[in-house]
């Protein structure tokens, strides 16, 4: 069964977007400044293995 945990994207979540081979947006989201990203991220993981991630950033406006 799938969970969700909330986790500070932080040096090691960025790192590990950056050795993502797939997905556009890991690829962008990896090299933006610590204030350009979200302070949290929401991993989705099925039997302690990372299958999906979601950041959540207030829009601006």
């Amino acid at each position: 069964m799938p969970t969700i945990s909330k986790k500070p994207f932080d040096q090691e979540f960025q790192t590990i977007l950056s050795e993502l081979q797939s997905g556009y947006h890991a690829g962008v989201l990896s090299k933006k400044e610590s204030s350009e990203r979200p302070n949290d991220v929401y991993l989705i993981e099925v039997e302690n293995t990372m299958v999906g991630y979601a950041g959540i950033q207030k829009a601006e406006g």
